[in-house]
């Protein structure tokens, strides 16, 4: 018997089997790397962005008079309440301009940091999804979007240590006491947020049995994805409580 060539035995142990495998890690790990990235908060972060735009709002106004607010200019960045926060932390002058060279140093070395982070993760997701992918070069794509990625952390991490060495013990306790209250702030907003839908949802249920009259125009007999809608209208009535499914 004569042995059979390399590639015929790799074709038969489905290489195509190796590859996509190794492709579903790589796949979760991207998606580790991309939570990671949406998911940070930073507790200093957020509020230093609203406190160097008070601090430059304030500088306009003392030395200009003040203009008419463009909607897109009155929503800055995450927080409404950071504009609070400079008097009841009673900053200094000299506190106040070392915080705003730290947010413009930060958002200087920050856009470049974020361009690489972006074409990082879109140069791993090709990879990934490749018609054929490279082991070797999915990997090297992975080592890229994490440097990127520890890259990002740093620069901001280094902000917030700055920004702690520009305040106070007392201004730090302070500004941590804020931040937790506008955390407990939002959550609880959230939950309004949250429970206003799942209303609208109920009071929504009795017109959503108006959809599967589109079984009737097929003589009977429903196609799999209206099976499956009607699967999925019958569990938010059930986790409602609030109608049976009619027949």
């Amino acid at each position: 018997m004569s042995a059979k060539p390399r590639a015929v035995i790799w074709r038969e142990r489905g290489p195509c089997k190796t590859a996509s495998k190794g492709a579903e890690r790589l796949r979760i790990v991207n998606s580790r790397i991309s939570k990671l990235i949406d998911g940070a908060r930073w507790l200093v972060m957020p509020v230093l962005v609203g406190c160097a735009l008070s601090v430059q709002v304030q500088a306009q106004n003392e030395n200009s008079p003040a203009p008419t607010p463009s909607p897109q200019a009155e929503q800055p960045r995450p927080a409404e309440g950071d504009m609070q926060l400079l008097p009841k932390l009673n900053l200094s002058d000299e506190q106040r301009a070392q915080l705003l060279a730290i947010k413009q140093q930060l958002d200087q070395d920050l856009m470049p940091a974020q361009l690489r982070l972006r074409q990082a993760r879109r140069a791993l997701n090709q990879a990934i999804n490749s018609e054929n992918p490279d082991q070797n070069l999915v990997n090297e794509r992975v080592r890229e979007a994490a440097a990127a990625q520890a890259a990002v952390f740093q620069l901001r991490a280094q902000a917030e240590f700055k920004v702690r060495q520009v305040l106070t013990p007392e201004q730090l306790r302070t500004f941590r006491q804020l931040i937790r209250e506008q955390r407990e702030a939002q959550q609880r907003q959230r939950q309004l947020e949250g429970n206003n839908p799942n209303g609208g949802q109920r009071n929504r249920l009795p017109g959503a049995n108006q959809p599967p009259k589109a079984q009737t125009n097929n003589g009977g007999n429903p196609t799999p994805a209206e099976i499956r809608r009607e699967r999925r209208q019958q569990r938010r009535q059930l986790n409602g409580a609030t109608h049976t499914p009619k027949p």
